[in-house]
């Protein structure tokens, strides 16, 4: 059994004011999730939530198809012509890191969480 669907993953690390939080959770959970996982090539996406001090308290892992699933039309569409509420909600992310990479290999028995 493989743990990583597909071959490529979308790492995604971000912080947010807690006077915000209540409202970047809903986002995410009603919109921002459906809305990725909705895109060609996209298999899953997973979100961790930091529970000891140090670091940005979010990490989200989107498991891809192939890498070449980042830069596809349907992909970039979204990326580049944000919903309203995506605009609102996502530049008082602190920090945000955010990086593609290819899964050579997946092994495993669980996804853990």
């Amino acid at each position: 059994m493989k743990a990583l669907l597909g071959k490529g993953v979308l790492a995604v690390w971000n912080d947010i004011a807690p006077e915000l939080e209540a409202e970047f959770n809903d986002w995410y959970t009603n919109q921002h999730l459906p809305e990725r996982v909705g895109i060609p090539g996209f298999l899953r996406g997973r979100r961790f939530r930091r529970v000891s001090a140090g670091g940005p308290r979010y990490f989200t892992l989107y498991e891809v198809a192939r890498p070449d699933v980042l830069t596809s039309a349907p992909y970039l569409e979204r990326l580049n012509d944000p919903h309203d509420w995506t605009k609102q909600v996502v530049p008082p992310f602190q920090p945000r890191t955010r990086t593609a990479c290819s899964v050579p290999t997946s092994v495993g028995q669980g996804t853990g969480g």
